[in-house]
């Protein structure tokens, strides 16, 4: 359990980092620790802290799936659809 706390405060530290420049060149570090935030204190939740077929086991699985689902898209908004674009930022 105070691995996962570790983690993020980690993950958090470096969210903070990248805040400053979220929309330029720590864009990539900032999508990447909010969705690490995000999917481990589900994942924590759902198999770890729940009990086994209680409710709060299976609404942290559902919002465990869809930041999943949304992670893909926070991670995959960063590449521009043309090489040889460049984001202005």
């Amino acid at each position: 359990m105070r691995l996962v706390l570790l983690a993020l405060m980690l993950a958090s530290l470096l969210l903070a980092i990248a805040i400053p420049e979220a929309f330029g060149e720590r864009a990539l570090l900032f999508a990447l620790s909010y969705v690490a935030i995000q999917v481990g204190r589900h994942f924590f939740l759902t198999f770890v802290a729940a009990k086994r077929g209680s409710l709060e086991r299976q609404r942290a699985g559902r919002i465990l799936f869809w930041f999943m689902i949304s992670g893909v898209f926070w991670i995959a908004g960063l590449w521009p659809t043309n090489p040889h674009e460049q984001c202005s930022g």
